[in-house]
């Protein structure tokens, strides 16, 4: 008798529940830092577009002198496309601006996009381990991964990114799965638009390349010569020049039709590069204790790993040597193929699995290396290299799977269970998931947390939410936040009629100032960050603390501060 529960089904439920909460949940966490820097990117670019259709050069010649003309804005324009259509048939709350109601809507974007980026993950899962629970299993885990999701619920360019990089790779893996002499032309072009793309996201897609070079290097060196009859070799023409012709005219035209700071001078990519790659931010990140900047390579990247890997990817990634091992010792000649194999058993797979595993293992190796070499700066500790958790994670289970199958699907069922009570406990501030091992230290005061501002956001909402009372401390004139344009996105300006940048309290104004004549209250909002470098903060009582604490742990997190003062 066949059991209920197969992975079609388990996967038919999990979408009915996790895409409905995730999109009720994306329109909950707020705004977040360079939103609002993003969408106007995204309007420099689209005026620059719309004057060159209609012959007017001027809104073009203004990209060209934009400050962040590099950024792109491939993944921009569909997203507020989609939000643009969402708005004329469903309009939401009329409480927020037309900016902040449009970048709220670009969320629905976000999150869709994670999602494909979930699917994808279980797609290279089930083509690397060929089974069929695993990647059920480790697809659910990667989409409930707290780190992950709550980049998945609001962030414009990291994610976007990281599916448009696992759309490459699961093409890539297609590719190389075909044995038979037959055209690929088409799965090239798709290669190709997916590439071009990923690199009208940002400018880092292309270091694709290096994922390119490794399967090349592990799939083409490891190939079997000595003994043509078997299938061991690539088919003709998985690597013929006419493909890879092919591949490089549809990244080409894709990219120049997705980057418009192109269109003048193709040559610009170079520039493009070249500037990102020393990108001129100066900043530093908490990071074990100490704010360090984003160059100080190995180092920062190692820290960031280290406490935002979950357990059971760290486990499987420190045990990938002996998979790997495993699985070319257990192949037999007559067993190597690329054919896919009829059952999930080990012994009967070929050296494929091994593969696909140490090119994903390599094209990690490769990057990081490329950034520590270049020293390229990296802050908001490893958002901007966010895509390589996935390939990460894929290469952790994967190595499991092939260790223990029975033992990883009970880790992936504990960590589903872990995962699932960490994002009721730290929604909307998923994203400063650390894993259970780092959250038993005082990771609180040691690494970086709402870098997102997040915060900002959601104690503006309680304080409009309790400034009806009529109480002394809900009683003031004013409001001196950082940062200011988070909160003028959400702060009801009838109840508050003053929000003004923290730098201006009035501590920082002469005496003559109208709220320390009249001796009026004040409110000062601010991140955890700020709040220490602006310690001492006289004569200030905390009103409401936005703070969530881990589970399995006595850790608090506090992310902000809300204060009420006097002069």
């Amino acid at each position: 008798m066949k059991t209920i529960l197969t992975p079609k089904l388990i996967k038919t439920l999990f979408w009915c529940i996790y895409i409905p909460v995730g999109l009720w949940a994306c329109q909950q966490v707020g705004i977040s830092w360079d939103e609002g820097i993003e969408l106007n990117t995204y309007k420099v670019n689209l005026e620059a577009i719309l004057g060159v259709t209609q012959g007017d050069l001027a809104p073009y010649q203004a990209l060209l002198a934009y400050g962040d003309r590099y950024y792109g804005v491939g993944f921009h324009i569909p997203a507020n496309l989609l939000s643009f259509l969402i708005e004329t048939v469903s309009p939401i709350s009329a409480d927020l601006g037309s900016e902040a109601r449009r970048i709220t809507l670009n969320h629905i974007a976000i999150f869709l996009s994670w999602v494909g980026s979930g699917y994808l993950v279980g797609q290279i899962l089930k083509r690397v381990t060929q089974d069929a629970w695993i990647s059920t299993l480790g697809m659910i885990a990667c989409l409930l991964w707290p780190y992950l999701l709550g980049h998945g619920l609001m962030n414009i360019k990291d994610i976007p990114f990281l599916f448009a990089w696992l759309l490459c790779t699961n093409q890539l893996l297609f590719i190389l799965s075909k044995t038979q002499a037959k055209s690929l032309i088409g799965a090239y072009t798709l290669l190709g638009i997916f590439t071009g793309w990923l690199i009208s996201i940002r400018i880092s897609g292309v270091l694709i390349s290096l994922e390119y070079l490794a399967f090349l290097l592990i799939f083409w060196s490891t190939r079997n010569k000595d003994q043509p009859s078997i299938q061991t070799q690539l088919a003709p023409s998985t690597f013929s020049w006419r493909s890879i012709g092919i591949f490089l005219l549809a990244t080409s035209l894709t990219l120049f039709v997705c980057y418009p700071i192109l269109w003048h001078n193709p040559l610009e990519l170079l520039n493009a590069i070249s500037y990102m790659s020393r990108h001129p931010w100066d900043g530093d990140t908490l990071t074990a204790g100490r704010f360090i900047a984003g160059t100080q390579l190995p180092w920062y990247i190692a820290a960031w790993l280290a406490v935002k890997l979950p357990l059971i990817a760290i486990l499987g990634l420190v045990l990938c040597p002996i998979a790997l091992y495993k699985l070319i010792r257990i192949s037999s000649p007559s067993q190597h193929t690329l054919q896919k194999p009829s059952t999930a058993d080990a012994t009967e797979q070929s050296p494929w699995n091994a593969r696909a595993i140490a090119a994903l293992l390599l094209t990690v190796s490769l990057i990081l290396l490329a950034l520590v070499i270049k020293k390229v700066s990296l802050y908001n500790e490893l958002r901007q290299i966010l895509f390589i958790f996935p390939l990460l994670w894929i290469v952790a289970i994967s190595s499991l799977r092939w260790i223990n199958r029975k033992f990883t699907l009970g880790l992936l069922l504990s960590s589903i269970a872990l995962f699932s009570w960490d994002n009721l406990k730290l929604f909307p501030y998923q994203y400063v998931y650390f894993n259970e091992i780092a959250r038993q230290f005082p990771i609180a005061t040691q690494y970086e947390k709402d870098y997102f501002g997040l915060s900002s956001t959601q104690s503006a909402r309680w304080l409009n939410q309790n400034i009806q009372e009529s109480t002394q401390a809900l009683s003031a004139e004013c409001v001196y936040v950082s940062p200011l344009h988070l909160w003028q996105y959400t702060i009801d300006n009838q109840k508050v009629a003053c929000s003004k940048d923290f730098s201006e309290r009035p501590q920082n104004r002469s005496a003559s100032s109208q709220n320390q004549s009249t001796g009026q209250a004040y409110w000062i909002g601010l991140p955890v960050r700020d709040k220490v470098k602006a310690l001492p903060i006289p004569n200030c009582t905390i009103l409401h603390s936005e703070e969530r604490i881990l589970p399995l742990s006595s850790q608090t997190l506090v992310m902000s501060e809300l204060y009420t003062c006097r002069p």
